[in-house]
């Protein structure tokens, strides 16, 4: 657990010399302050496959934050930047195989940071869990992740809120999921997105799709649907074999 520090990779280096991180399996950094990107060289320097990573609120004081968190995904052959030890990063790749859990809340990532991850959820066989709300997306980054998000078959919990994606980015998101053939999505909570009764399409066609076969919560809370929605959405919330829980 790296909470609240603030290293360089000098002083990393030393620490997992003195651990045993072939045995390491979750990272927490929650509030970090990470110089030169001390962080991405611990992850990547694990050799045991990481299964959880949970790092809110972390601070990259030497490059932008999306650029780490795309060359720790996606590698230096991926995103041609400064790295440190670049032949050992190659030889690692992306945790696609291993990562069960992925926290990046309020990291300030952007539509950039979203393009660096997509292809990383997109290929994962192991995600079933991802939280990047409060990232500054917008609308952009929404029509960067949904195409990952609507391949991903391992995906079972998935926390974008708080990103002004607006009706349009959602929007985009449940079409994309609609014509899924792999989700395996349990819950979405949209409570507080403000969305309003024009969400109501996207998601009723989504709702009545084989995609949402696994989903079994759905918060609508605060969303301003109105009567109209809630007529549009009534039919698919009815037909829905799944859903055990919804809040308007």
């Amino acid at each position: 657990e790296m909470s609240s520090a603030s290293l360089v990779q000098a002083e990393l280096s030393e620490l997992l010399a003195v651990l045993s991180v072939e045995e390491l399996e979750l990272v927490i950094a929650h509030g970090a302050q990470l110089k030169d990107a001390a962080f991405v060289y611990a992850c990547r320097c694990t050799c045991k496959p990481l299964k959880e990573l949970t790092a809110p609120w972390v601070l990259f004081y030497a490059e932008k934050r999306a650029i780490c968190w795309g060359r720790l995904f996606c590698g230096p052959k991926q995103l041609q930047t400064r790295t440190f030890q670049r032949e050992r990063w190659a030889d690692r790749g992306a945790f696609a195989g291993s990562l069960v859990s992925l926290q990046l809340d309020n990291n300030n990532l952007g539509v950039e940071g979203a393009a660096a991850l997509a292809p990383a959820i997109r290929a994962s066989s192991s995600l079933a869990s991802l939280s990047l709300s409060l990232n500054e997306l917008g609308v952009a980054g929404a029509k960067a992740l949904a195409p990952a998000i609507s391949a991903s078959g391992s995906l079972a919990e998935c926390n974008l809120r708080d990103n002004r994606f607006r009706f349009e980015g959602w929007s985009v998101i449940f079409n994309a999921l609609r014509d899924s053939k792999k989700s395996k999505l349990t819950a979405w909570d949209l409570s507080g997105e403000d969305l309003g009764p024009s969400i109501a399409c996207a998601l009723a066609a989504y709702l009545q799709s084989p995609a949402s076969g696994s989903l079994a919560k759905l918060d609508l809370y605060r969303n301003r649907i109105g009567v109209a929605g809630i007529q549009e959405l009534a039919p698919a919330i009815a037909a829905s074999g799944s859903l055990a829980s919804i809040s308007l």
